[in-house]
């Protein structure tokens, strides 16, 4: 009879490993630009263009940085981020710098969070801590929970359709309770270029006042792989 652990291990393999049919681009470096079109019920609605890449130096590490304005200032918000991969292969170690201008306010947003994430073939899970602090504002620093869960919906070699639920990425990093659903699409063009298209519903933001409501917003871009 097969002992029990080992089929264990063969399910687990099975699950963490990457997607047999998983988006095929030739290089992990990219560059990547997009705009994304909200709208909120008690501020209106906002454009925002968004431009950011990523550089993988190594096999296990990789190097990210990008900005973001919809022309109240410039940037709006910046970030840098730094990622461990393959130890072991089904891990991945973050840690994020971002800061967020809020000029109608004349805050300044800075966050740091360090996270761990879990890779499998169905699905992506990271966790970590958000280390907030709001210039300004007396006593502004605050401390959070960060989550991301994202399901493959589908996963193809041209084509890549995901489910996401966080309170974070790379360019915001909220409360607990801030919760955004994201419904994003990656299509391949050719071997180096590729579109994607995203919707979302997220919390509205505190810094509103509007945290009862939600906001929708809709983004189009393209990317392009470095060879």
């Amino acid at each position: 009879m097969t002992p029990k652990p080992f089929i264990l291990t063969l399910l687990l393999a099975s699950v963490v490993s990457m997607p047999l049919f998983a988006l095929d681009m030739n290089s992990s470096t990219f560059l990547s630009s997009s705009n994304q079109y909200t709208y909120n019920r008690t501020l209106g609605h906002e454009d925002e263009f968004f431009f950011f890449g990523e550089y993988q130096f190594a096999q296990d590490f990789t190097v990210g940085g990008g900005f973001s304005t919809a022309f109240n200032s410039f940037p709006e918000r910046f970030f840098v981020s730094f990622k461990v991969n393959n130890h072991p292969s089904f891990l991945q170690y973050s840690v994020t710098f971002l800061s967020r201008d809020f000029p109608d306010y004349e805050i300044r947003e800075n966050s740091i969070y360090p996270t761990i994430g879990l890779l499998t073939r169905f699905f992506e899970l990271e966790v970590g801590l958000g280390f907030r602090f709001l210039g300004g504002i007396p006593e502004g620093g605050t401390i959070s929970t960060q989550y991301k869960l994202k399901f493959f919906l589908l996963n193809f070699k041209k084509y890549q359709l995901t489910y996401t639920i966080k309170n974070f990425d790379n360019f915001y990093a909220a409360n607990i309770t801030a919760i955004s659903h994201n419904l994003d699409n990656m299509i391949k063009i050719n071997d180096n270029w590729m579109l994607t298209v995203g919707l979302g519903l997220r919390n509205a933001g505190q810094v509103g006042m509007s945290s009862f409501y939600s906001a929708f917003y809709g983004s189009v871009g393209i990317r392009y792989y470095l060879d």
